[in-house]
């Protein structure tokens, strides 16, 4: 049947032009489809490469605000020791003044009681030996 119709003079090579035709049709159907498939991938490859770039600067920015972290955890342990210094400094000062003002105490009243001085000072000096 195939080589009947190819003998007929004007549906023979009509016949093989339309059969031409379909087959470059497919194969342009199916570069179209390779075609959509490369953008689809290159779009793909596109975010990728975003994505990455994001992913870079955000491990940039993290690794700043660690840095800042760190620095300001620095600063804060630096003040705490200072304000603890100044905090003992304080209460050295206090204590030493309530030993020099029990004494003065002492001396004005003119304590016969050696036991009752014995006891404060006694106190006194435990207080004195407690400081830092």
């Amino acid at each position: 049947m195939k080589e009947f119709i190819k003998n007929i003079p004007i549906i023979g090579p009509a016949t093989k032009i339309a059969w031409t035709l379909l087959h470059i049709n497919s194969f342009i159907q199916a570069l179209q489809h390779q075609q959509d498939q490369i953008d689809e991938l290159r779009d793909v490859t596109m975010t990728i490469a975003a994505s990455t770039q994001k992913i870079q600067q955000l491990e940039t920015e993290l690794a700043a605000s660690t840095q800042k972290i760190q620095q300001l955890q620095d600063g804060l342990a630096s003040a705490v020791e200072q304000q603890l210094f100044h905090q003992a400094l304080a209460m050295q000062q206090r204590i030493d003044q309530f030993i020099f003002d029990a004494r003065q105490t002492l001396l004005r009243h003119d304590i016969d009681d050696q036991e009752k001085m014995a006891a404060v000072l006694a106190q006194a000096s435990q207080l004195q030996e407690k400081r830092p």
